[in-house]
């Protein structure tokens, strides 16, 4: 696997001197060889420091200026070692403190980028997990959602459908179209670009040695859930769901009724996107399939075009995730975009010409913000476009990617601007997801190299000093918000998921208590704080 390819996935010794992981902060994975390595070091009057391979200094440094890091409140200096370029394993020390040993090697995000994938497996529905495939996070068949009954607002007063397989979405049991739509877009993004990123076999899942790369397997047992949402008019239903979050039990202990809620214009056009874009990318499965996803793609538009503002709202029963979105210009933008490669009809360019107000503008990405993702497909596919327009698209790609990189460089702490909002984790690992989409465009190393650089926040260079990957890191996360993980008795969580990471707004903070009121510090390790440290389909599709 590349060094690029780990990056866009992405992206233990002892010591003899005490840890300082919370005022010596790194990306405790480790660091590529030509990337840039930077480590804060927080609160210090030390001005030097001293990279150890085992102890013997390798490398020694001036510390940066003090600067004060408004985010978290610290005094920040940094160590930048970028100049060692040699693999092997080290540690840092700022006078009589030490760090834990991290790694400096080409090969050094292969295991974390592999572990994000095979997390998805993890998270299945419907399917027994076992042991041979999931270790001791093996757990027995959970929710068969062969007798989902209607709820009133899906437009049907009464009946069954058959709807299993599928991830459960994030903490909680539900299966939502919204955002399972949006990861598999990434993921199937990913596999656009490299699609011999992750082989067969390399996961170890069930569908392992068939001849088909892992990750399409596993994005394929997505797609075969959201055909099921879809209703014989075209649209797609919103959401499978019980009435309201269980409580912190097992899937197989989960008994309380499935419901199919909604049914909207925001789900039935996500549907269309990634089913337009799975029968161009999903041929290993055989020409019957990828028409199905075309043929399911053009009727699910269609009942778009006839139903263009139908918003979804949780009924008043209701309380499970809402996703709530009332815009849906991104959402016509992208599945027009991603309609017009599958087909080539000029119809869908026109629907494209007619969103001047987001076309060439690429923004931060989620469920609910979709125009980045449709211009990332614009610009890998020039030729559905005139010469001028792509020209234009490329244009506003370098001058995001420019913005981004400014943000690192002029920041205390070298981080680009973060939002700290619930799921901040996620929009920082787009920024690193969008930087390699530039230097994919221009081989530009400074944007390369950047995106490195917001890897080493998730793992480890950040406000509270965790690295937000469970399983991974000599401080990572292990209370995720996260009902398999946090009732099956297992002590570890399961293993590649990213948590969502510091969150200012604080919706849970009746139930955890947080030890900071500055924004890079508002995260707790508690499975009770899904504002700060639930997991998601969506994120991990971004790491």
């Amino acid at each position: 696997m590349t060094k690029i390819l780990q990056l866009w996935l992405l992206l233990f010794l002892f010591s003899t001197l005490p840890s300082m992981s919370d005022e010596i902060r790194f990306n405790q994975i480790g660091y590529l060889p030509k990337a840039n390595k930077v480590a804060l070091v927080i609160n210090s009057e030390e001005t030097s420091f001293q990279i150890l391979k085992g102890s013997q200094c390798v490398y020694q440094g001036t510390l940066s200026p003090a600067k004060n890091w408004t985010d978290s409140g610290e005094s920040v200096k940094l160590a930048d070692f970028s100049k060692l370029t040699r693999s092997d394993s080290y540690s840092l020390q700022v006078g009589n403190t030490k760090s834990e040993i991290f790694k400096i090697s080409s090969n050094v995000y292969k295991d974390v980028s592999k572990a994000s994938i095979k997390a998805l497996y993890y998270l299945r529905c419907s399917e027994e997990l076992k042991e041979q495939h999931a270790g001791k996070w093996a757990r027995p068949l959970g929710h068969p959602d062969t007798e989902c009954q209607y709820h009133p607002s899906s437009g049907k007063k009464t009946g069954t459908l058959s709807s299993p397989g599928g991830w459960y979405d994030a903490g909680d049991f539900g299966k939502y179209v919204v955002p399972g739509a949006y990861a598999v877009y990434r993921l199937l993004s990913l596999y656009e670009k490299y699609p011999r990123i992750i082989k067969d076999g390399s996961l170890n899942i069930p569908q392992s040695r068939n001849g088909i790369s892992d990750l399409l397997d596993e994005i394929k047992v997505e797609l075969d859930w959201l055909k099921t949402m879809q209703d014989d008019d075209g649209g797609v239903f919103f959401k499978l769901t019980t009435a309201r979050f269980e409580g912190i039990i097992l899937p197989h202990q989960a008994k309380k009724k499935r419901l199919l809620i909604g049914k909207s214009t925001a789900s039935t056009l996500d549907f269309a996107a990634v089913m337009a874009m799975a029968s161009r990318l999903m041929k290993p499965y055989g020409r019957t399939y990828t028409k199905d996803c075309l043929e399911r793609a053009l009727s699910a538009y269609q009942w778009a075009e006839d139903n263009p503002r139908v918003l979804f709202k949780n009924p008043s029963d209701i309380s499970t995730g809402e996703y709530g979105d009332n815009n849906m210009r991104d959402n016509f933008f992208l599945a027009a975009t991603e309609l017009l490669v599958a087909t080539g009809e000029k119809k869908y360019l026109q629907v494209i010409n007619q969103n001047k107000l987001i076309f060439n503008q690429y923004s931060q990405s989620g469920w609910s913000s979709l125009n980045s993702n449709a211009l990332i497909t614009l610009t890998r596919h020039k030729n559905v476009l005139s010469k001028v327009q792509h020209m234009q698209l490329k244009q506003s790609l370098f001058k995001r990617a420019d913005q981004i990189c400014a943000q690192i460089n002029s920041s205390p702490a070298r981080l680009p601007d973060i939002s700290y909002r619930w799921g901040s984790n996620g929009d920082v690992a787009f920024q690193g997801v969008f930087l390699v989409f530039a230097f994919e465009q221009s081989q530009d190393k400074t944007y390369i190299k950047a995106a490195a650089e917001i890897a080493d926040y998730l793992m480890g260079k950040n406000g509270v000093g965790y690295c937000f990957m469970t399983g991974f890191g000599s401080k990572p996360v292990k209370n995720i918000h996260h009902r398999q993980s946090n009732a099956d008795k297992v002590n570890d969580p399961v293993p590649g998921l990213l948590s969502g990471g510091p969150n200012s707004g604080k919706q849970d903070r009746k139930k955890v208590q947080y030890q900071s009121s500055y924004p890079a510090k508002s995260f707790v390790d508690d499975q009770s704080s899904y504002a700060s440290n639930e997991i998601t389909i969506y994120w991990n599709a971004e790491v």
